[in-house]
């Protein structure tokens, strides 16, 4: 997400699940391992949280905190 605001927005809208659980609260806690199902601007996008990182860095550093399992675009038509 570009920011928090708009991933709290989609959490609190129900977007959102970790685990294969529906979240609807932004303050939900996540750790390594977790697997996020995230809907948004008409895709689907499923991550692995890796790791956190102690401080706030560049976008390439966050970039290594997570591994993209799945990203869908329903509206594409499949190869």
């Amino acid at each position: 997400m570009k920011t928090r605001t708009i991933a709290a927005d989609i959490v609190s809208r129900g977007k959102c699940r970790v685990n294969a659980a529906k979240v609807t609260k932004p303050a939900h806690a996540i750790g390594a391992g977790d697997v996020l199902t995230l809907n948004y601007a008409g895709r689907t996008h499923v991550v692995r949280v890796l790791a956190f990182a102690e401080r706030r860095g560049s976008p390439a550093e966050a970039q290594g905190l997570y591994e993209v399992i799945g990203d869908e675009n329903p509206a594409s038509p499949q190869p």
